[in-house]
């Protein structure tokens, strides 16, 4: 996990190696009147380890039902200017799940890794 989210394996499991990596994020968040849970998380792009990472984002609105990847977009983008020197190796990654006109009482998310 830690090579994964660009953790620093010596420092602990929150200590990011270098600012704009670490543990994935959870919020809400609303656009055009509808709410989405979103994920957001560094990414290893494919070709930069030996083994591609495949990273699953799954949801569930409760921690005693199944967990989702069903109607999550992902899509995946560039570090900022001012973090460019990441994009070699990394890039970001936004998981949405439309939940609806409201927001919701609970959410959870989490990313799997294959």
């Amino acid at each position: 996990m830690e090579f994964a989210f660009g953790l620093h394996p010596r420092e602990g499991s929150t200590a990011p190696v270098t600012a704009g990596l670490g543990l994935p994020i959870f919020k809400v968040i609303e656009d055009g009147g509808s709410f989405y849970e979103q994920l957001e998380y560094p990414g290893r792009r494919s070709g930069a380890q030996f083994d591609p990472l495949i990273y699953l984002p799954q949801f569930t609105t409760d921690l005693s039902l199944e967990w989702v990847g069903t109607g999550v977009v992902v899509s995946r983008s560039n570090f900022p200017t001012e973090q460019a020197s990441l994009n070699a190796l990394w890039e970001k990654i936004s998981a949405r799940r439309p939940v609806g006109g409201s927001v919701p009482q609970r959410g959870f998310a989490r990313v799997v890794l294959e």
